[in-house]
């Protein structure tokens, strides 16, 4: 059940994507994820950029920003950790598509890969997505036969998770622990927290954000409702017609089970209709991403 608007916390969807609209704190957040020092940002191109690639298919990230020396950030807030564990690593493969997302936006249309900038694709997960309790996981292309050799290509991938307790080989920042803490927690204790949490308390009094997040809550809910009618009925129809066969009772209980993963499907299909972002579209259906982009593309939308 979606939260009422006044309960919304800095690691849900909506109140995120506000929050990184402040050009100021996604600064001081790039700085703080990274350890880099960052004198001044801009977003790439707007707040929630729309990126097409090759194949005139979108992408839409939540921060996207790049530095006064050209450096490229994306940041994402990640809450489904059920579908993202160990044992189905859709994380880890969608950071790879949007790390390639964003160098095709890069070279806009060039063939000139030398232009590719430094870049750093950034999850804070509310979840263990690699299940060894580290606060953040590093990864940059280093050599197998010798992890002294590193590959150079100037893309680093982070996850930061909420829920870790071990640091490993490389400590992390005191303002990073802070972080992770406000984001799992609510408790501020530094500098960085308090104005977090005071953005958030401004959020939430913006009326017309409010309106904003009823009505995509409305949108949600129609398109949900709406799919999962024509999914039971399409599979309680199959269920019968298979029970012919396999007996009347067997058939309609199948059909119910079918037409519930119809009605996801349905779903997805109205929302993808309807332009609804693909995250939300994930986090109200629980198909994957993956899943969600092949139905697009199937749909040709």
């Amino acid at each position: 059940m979606a939260k009422p608007y006044e309960e919304l916390e800095i690691r849900d969807d909506f109140m995120y994507g506000k929050v990184t609209q402040d050009l100021e704190l996604t600064r001081r957040l790039m700085e703080m994820a990274t350890g880099r020092r960052i004198e001044s940002i801009r977003f790439a191109e707007n707040q929630k950029t729309v990126i097409a690639t090759m194949e005139g298919k979108d992408v839409r990230l939540d921060s996207y920003v790049e530095d006064g020396e050209g450096v490229v950030y994306d940041m994402e807030m990640q809450n489904r950790g059920t579908e993202d564990q160990v044992d189905n690593p859709q994380l880890p493969k969608r950071s790879r598509y949007y790390q390639g997302m964003i160098d095709i936006n890069i070279l806009n249309g060039s063939a000139r890969y030398q232009e590719l900038k430094q870049s750093y694709v950034i999850f804070i997960c509310t979840f263990d997505p690699f299940g060894k309790s580290l606060k953040r996981y590093t990864f940059e292309n280093i050599c197998l036969e010798n992890s002294q050799i590193r590959l150079g290509d100037k893309a680093t991938k982070i996850f930061f998770n909420t829920k870790g307790t071990e640091t490993g080989a490389c400590m992390i920042t005191d303002s990073q622990e802070a972080f992770l803490r406000y984001v799992e927690t609510g408790e501020t204790s530094d500098e960085l927290t308090r104005m977090l949490d005071q953005k958030v308390c401004d959020v939430r009094l913006n009326k017309r954000w409010r309106r904003e997040y009823m009505k995509e809550l409305i949108v949600m809910q129609e398109c949900e409702d709406r799919g999962l009618k024509r999914g039971i009925e399409q599979g309680i129809k199959q269920g019968i017609e298979q029970g012919i066969e396999q007996g009347i009772e067997q058939g309609i209980e199948r059909g119910i089970e079918q037409g519930i993963e119809l009605g996801r499907r349905e779903s997805c299909v109205a929302m993808l209709r309807d332009n609804v972002d693909i995250e939300v579209i994930a986090k109200y259906t629980g198909l994957s991403v993956e899943s969600i982009l092949a139905y697009k593309t199937e749909l040709d939308l």
